[in-house]
């Protein structure tokens, strides 16, 4: 999976405003799919957030290596007027914002809205909490590509975990995983699947043994080939902050013990 050296992207296409989708679909295995070329993307396949230093409580980035940062992240005070989280589309924090999400905590008000821009319009998408007993399961939809071409919105679920694919990141015994919803969505050979036999696109979890290395996240299956479309993989990564900063303002507010459930 390729992505620009120089950090400055533009998204091609300007997708209409999505909507939250809930899902009442029945199971169905989606059919396996010959894998497709990659497409061209901003992030690596796998990457890690970093921070900036150990002083620094607002400055992040994402990369491969901390020497080598594509993204900055940034992070706000519900009193700067500012968005609470920005990616950056570049590895510094003047660097243009690639998303921004926005409201501090879920649940209360309305939803966090990510908004990754667009030549014409912001695009704002929300992330609904479906809070219940135990860990809360986050929704979005979004504009996705289909190997078949053209596009469609689909929905997608990050759902805490503590499965083989949040095992392989290698950090925390216990993070996220993303499963596209859609039940007649093709996947690549290869792919994993929750236990409702959606398709598992992507993963992330808490660093474990260092001191500035904080998540550790990677794309799979239709993620990691490419084929969802660039705006998704965009979609993937701010939601992914979102929750990250949300559990790293409890963890401030009040520290936790780790473990927990999970799918």
């Amino acid at each position: 999976m390729a992505h620009q050296a120089n950090g400055k992207h533009q998204l091609i296409d300007d997708p209409p405003r999505a909507t939250i989708m809930t899902s009442g679909q029945e199971h169905k295995q989606p059919s396996a799919i010959t894998q497709q070329p990659l497409l061209r993307h901003q992030f690596p396949p796998a990457f890690n957030l970093y921070q900036e230093s150990s002083f620094s409580q607002r400055r992040f980035t994402l990369g491969e290596h901390q020497a080598t940062p594509l993204y900055a992240v940034t992070v706000h005070s519900g009193w700067s007027g500012k968005p609470k989280v920005i990616l950056h589309s570049g590895p510094t924090d003047t660097s243009p914002p690639l998303a921004a999400i926005d409201n501090e905590i879920f649940g209360c008000g309305s939803p966090p809205e990510v908004m990754p821009p667009s030549r014409n319009r912001p695009f704002a998408q929300r992330l609904h909490d479906s809070s219940g007993l135990g860990f809360a399961t986050f929704t979005f939809s979004c504009q996705t590509a289909m190997v078949t071409g053209g596009q469609r919105i689909e929905t997608y679920q990050w759902r805490h975990s503590r499965g083989n694919e949040v095992k392989a990141l290698g950090g925390h015994g216990s993070g996220w995983k993303l499963v596209r919803v859609a039940p007649d969505a093709p996947a690549p050979s290869g792919a994993t699947f929750a236990s409702d036999g959606r398709e598992v696109v992507a993963a992330f979890a808490w660093a474990s043994g260092s001191l500035t290395k904080k998540i550790k996240f990677r794309f799979l299956g239709s993620g990691e080939s490419g084929n969802l479309g660039e705006r998704w993989a965009v979609m993937a990564v701010a939601t992914a902050l979102k929750i990250w900063a949300r559990e790293r303002r409890q963890r401030q507010v009040a520290p936790v013990s780790a473990g927990g459930g999970g799918a």
